[in-house]
């Protein structure tokens, strides 16, 4: 099964274009949920009509509101028997955890750049939401691998190889980042709408009764 998490790219231009002078995004939420829906739905239906991750028989999603006000989708795709995924090959055919080639692919690798690079955490900025007792919860930089493999509850251990390429991010390009501080995405899906998709392969019953645990476990009420 798939579980992709979709979060709104503010800087969308249907977003843009309507805004008033002197407005942000996080100025107009009418905007930002209407938007929101209107891409969501282009998702499903995208996987629905297209089979961009198999034949889909089911699906469950919850919306989350990040403290900033921006929308992001958790849902959980359950795939009709023969597209279950079930070995290696599935995952790297449907999810990707690289830095595509700016040069064969610009639009995706910018698209990657600026939505797709987890941190910077760790060291370069202890401070991240992600940060606990000194440590990345995400587990980030990851540890590059040649090959796709799966460990014994069922999550893929994703292909980032060591190519010795790296790119520079931040508003002064001062952080470096390479494979290892990759977000899985699913290429097609992240082309296509420009904005942070996270795409996990899920392959083990535990890891799809943490799913479900995760997706139903209500709002924050902090």
């Amino acid at each position: 099964d798939i579980f992709p998490i979709m979060t709104i790219n503010p800087h969308w231009p249907e977003i843009v274009s309507a805004l008033l002078p002197h407005q942000r995004p996080t100025d107009r939420p009418d905007l930002i949920a209407r938007v929101f829906e209107l891409k969501r739905k282009c998702l499903m239906k995208e996987i629905d009509k297209n089979g961009v991750f198999g034949r889909k028989v089911a699906h469950v999603y919850t919306i989350e509101y990040q403290k900033r006000g921006l929308p992001h989708m958790h849902a959980l795709l359950f795939l009709h028997g023969p597209d279950k995924i079930r070995t290696c090959d599935q995952v790297d055919r449907l999810v990707c955890a690289e830095l595509p080639n700016p040069i064969e692919d610009p639009y995706l690798f910018d698209t990657v750049k600026r939505c797709m690079i987890h941190g910077p955490c760790g060291l370069r900025n202890p401070r991240a939401p992600c940060m606990e007792n000194g440590k990345c919860t995400k587990r980030y930089p990851k540890a590059f691998a040649e090959t796709t493999t799966m460990d014994e509850s069922g999550y893929p251990i994703y292909r980032r190889r060591d190519n010795g390429k790296f790119y520079f991010i931040g508003t002064q390009n001062k952080i470096k980042v390479d494979n290892r501080n990759v977000v899985p995405y699913n290429p097609h899906l992240s082309r296509m709408f420009d904005c942070h998709i996270n795409v996990e392969a899920c392959a083990g019953f535990r890891c799809v009764k943490y799913i479900h645990k995760y997706i139903y476990k209500g709002h924050d009420r902090t």
